[in-house]
């Protein structure tokens, strides 16, 4: 069965809320669970995002959980810009 990146969105947002609970009840570290929180909000976005990609862009195949990395490395060829290497600052 495939989960959804709505899914995986809704649970980072539980995750997120719950971290919050956490602040609120002043349980544990109170600056790493902001982090933790912060991160899962931030996670739940993105899948979001993502997700409405999917939706207006049918051609691009939506990547799932069970894909292998190198499937979903293959969705750049969908793109109109390609990735450039990173030039040295030095």
């Amino acid at each position: 069965m495939t989960i959804s990146l709505l899914a995986y969105a809704k649970a980072d947002i539980r995750a997120a809320h719950f971290a919050l609970d956490s602040v609120r009840s002043k349980e544990g570290n109170e600056k790493a669970t902001k982090g933790i929180a912060a991160y899962h909000a931030q996670q739940a976005v993105e899948k979001i995002i993502k997700s409405e990609i999917y939706k207006a862009n049918p051609d691009i195949p939506s990547p799932t959980f069970e894909s292998p990395p190198s499937e979903c490395l293959n969705i750049s060829s969908y793109c109109a810009a390609t990735p450039e290497t990173p030039r040295s600052t030095a």
